[in-house]
């Protein structure tokens, strides 16, 4: 595999899914101030095995959404991976020694919102469901208590391994969907 620049696209939903991530956790903070705050900086040696599992998660995803098109695909391997751990950017406000909001970036209207960006901006079916894909795995494999529909609510929602198991097999159905829209579009 040669490694190259990523496109233009995928460079930039990366970056807008980033953004957006932010713009998200800020908004949570002006909006619920610490009144709905939780955990402090963890140490190194736990959040390294973390963005790793992350990041196996994401490569996963990537081999998936590029087995449509039988060769591995650097972009998708990387937006997946990248969509993957930026979830995990609203942990920035403690690691500035901030509280940390509890997890905005992890409610359904955080991916709404960052997938109609992503899409209106790059015009990018594949990206956006790559993005979906990635978000749906992330919460497979985090802990399952999110705020759901953060920032209207920030009411924690906690499933079991049913759901976790569920979203991990829509995550890897939307894997292949992006990559099987890939390879229609080569095809036609």
């Amino acid at each position: 595999m040669k490694l190259r620049a990523l496109s233009r696209d995928t460079g930039g939903a990366l970056i807008l899914f980033a953004a957006t991530d932010l713009v998200f956790t800020a908004l949570n903070l002006q909006i619920f101030g610490t009144s709905h705050s939780s955990g402090s900086l963890r140490p190194l040696t736990t959040v390294l095995p973390k963005i790793a599992q992350l990041a196996i998660a994401g490569a996963a995803l990537g081999a998936l959404a590029s087995s449509p098109s039988r060769h591995l695909n650097w972009e998708f391997l990387t937006a997946s991976m990248g969509f993957t751990i930026l979830v995990d950017l609203d942990h920035v406000p403690v690691v500035l020694g901030m509280q940390q909001p509890i997890r905005p970036s992890h409610s359904i209207l955080f991916l709404m919102i960052a997938v109609f960006v992503i899409q209106l901006l790059t015009r990018k079916r594949h990206l956006s469901a790559l993005a979906t894909s990635a978000f749906l795995s992330h919460l497979a494999l985090d802990k399952p208590l999110f705020p759901l529909i953060a920032p209207l609510s920030p009411t924690l929602f906690e499933y079991g391994i049913d759901v976790q198991v569920g979203l991990a097999a829509l995550s890897a159905g939307l894997a292949l969907l992006s990559g099987l829209m890939i390879a229609e579009k080569r095809n036609n």
